[in-house]
């Protein structure tokens, strides 16, 4: 992370970098976040790095999840927290439904939406993530599931 970070440096002042692991295998992904400490500093890394390239080199796009945290202020018109997680939300509650989960057993978690369930997990970042309780033979299911929803938002 601090190789990453230092390369990111040149683009403008970070904040924090944070590489996605697979859930299951614990390995990291090729993916993470990066969180700049102003917008132009994002723009100008999005802006050099944004291009289709060749297989193995790094690729920035703006984070659903930032948008995700500006409620209703964001690019959907509409505040994705609330529809997901708020105690009226119902898309979390189908979600369950859908891939055959306990009402109880995934959560939307973010430092925009505070846990009030004390059974949750921890949050493993401050960016927008789900986090499920399922069989190792059903993380595609309820990660396609998800996807859905959200492409449906």
């Amino acid at each position: 992370e601090g190789q990453i970070k230092d390369w990111l440096e040149g683009f403008g002042r970070v904040e924090a970098v944070r590489l996605l692991r697979n859930p299951c295998s614990r390995e990291f992904t090729g993916c993470g976040y990066a969180r700049f400490r102003t917008h132009e500093d994002a723009r100008a890394c999005v802006e050099a790095i944004a291009c289709d390239t060749e297989e193995g080199d790094a690729v920035a796009s703006w984070s659903e999840s930032e948008r995700a945290c500006q409620r209703a202020g964001c690019v959907y018109g509409a505040d994705l927290h609330a529809a997901f997680a708020s105690p009226g939300g119902r898309i979390l509650a189908s979600i369950c439904t859908s891939a055959r989960l306990k009402p109880r057993d995934i959560w939307m978690l973010s430092e925009a939406q505070p846990l009030r369930d004390r059974s949750a997990p921890k949050p493993d970042g401050p960016q927008l993530h789900f986090v499920a309780l399922c069989e190792e033979a059903q993380f595609d299911e309820v990660r396609s599931v998800r996807a859905k929803a959200l492409q449906a938002f």
